[in-house]
């Protein structure tokens, strides 16, 4: 394992704790396997008819919520994984990943796994993961769910800052649109809305928050 995937992994929070030798030891016995994207390529969750979880090595991932949406759930930056959900059902995926800027997976086939559930610190990480994704998939039904536009961005504003002041970065705002699935600009609109109100304030790729109590009224509304 070279080293700048040894401080990738490491950061993981799959294997938080493992340390690199016995890492190494188990992922040459469960044959783990990397592959590379380039920006638009599809990933495939499955492998020769079994699922697999991937750990992002480099690059950039974006999931979306099914085949027809264009809305953009979660994106994936290096340590981060996927696919966990396949380990107890084999119903398939219900999103999707593509790739949106070329890099590298690590990809460990779930029926190849057995050596993994012996190491401690990988099951209470899976828990731990897996509770993790549970109340983030209920956030993003909170702000799917909201009544209109200024409520989804305010919501998303809230669960991506933990004070006043602190500025969130999109890579377009036409991404930020497909996160919250809205039209553009339906967005714009509500962004004009929050800075009218002081709530707000965008500056190029970056929207600083001025006022999180703001934001919360306006769910509210």
């Amino acid at each position: 394992m070279r080293e700048n995937e040894w401080n990738i992994l490491a950061k993981s929070p799959l294997f938080a704790g493992i340390d690199r030798e016995e890492l190494e030891t188990l992922i040459s016995q469960a044959s783990a396997y990397q592959e590379a994207y380039q920006s638009g390529d599809a990933v495939d969750f499955q492998h020769e008819g079994a699922g697999r979880i991937g750990v992002v090595l480099s690059g950039g991932f974006i999931v979306q919520s099914a085949p027809e949406s264009e809305a953009v759930l979660n994106t994936l930056k290096p340590a981060d994984c996927f696919g966990v959900s396949v380990l107890y059902q084999s119903c398939g995926a219900k999103t999707r990943i593509s790739c949106q800027k070329a890099g590298k997976v690590l990809f460990l086939d779930t029926q190849k796994l057995d050596c993994f559930w012996e190491s401690p610190h990988f099951r209470e990480n899976l828990i731990g993961f897996l509770t993790d994704r549970i109340r983030f998939l209920n956030q993003k039904i909170a702000c799917f769910t909201a009544s209109g536009a200024t409520q989804k961005l305010s919501r998303n504003l809230l669960e991506s800052t933990t004070e006043d002041s602190a500025k969130v970065t999109v890579a377009s705002f036409a991404a930020l649109a497909r996160t919250l699935d809205l039209g553009r600009a339906s967005l714009y609109r509500a962004m004009e809305s929050l800075e009218e109100a002081g709530a707000i304030k965008k500056e190029q790729k970056q929207i600083r928050v001025l006022s999180r109590k703001k934001l919360i009224n306006f769910i509210k509304k």
